[in-house]
């Protein structure tokens, strides 16, 4: 709870996020599986999206592959989106030089 504190804003997961998570997570072999339910990831993307976030960090490359595929083929109808970044280059982006 310490880090909540910290935090500006809490950030809830609204009917729109869940909707956008799930568009975002499109995946045929999950649909294939039965799995409807997006990821954690997929959420945590469509919650910094509605809450126009500048960046949205993360380690996961083949999830950060996607949402930089996403945005560069404007897949993502939402407006404004966050830039999606790897630690690495939010470093660069943030950390004067």
């Amino acid at each position: 709870m310490e880090m909540i504190s910290l935090a500006d804003t809490v950030a809830t997961v609204s009917n729109a996020a869940y909707t956008k998570a799930k568009e975002i997570e499109l995946n045929p072999k999950r649909t294939a599986l039965g799995i409807e339910e997006p990821t954690f990831d997929a959420l945590h993307a469509a919650v910094a999206i509605e809450y126009h976030a500048d960046y949205f960090c993360t380690t996961d490359d083949r999830f950060l592959r996607k949402l930089k595929a996403l945005r560069k083929r404007k897949a993502l109808d939402w407006g404004l989106l966050p830039y999606f970044v790897s630690p690495l280059e939010l470093a660069a982006e943030i950390i004067p030089k």
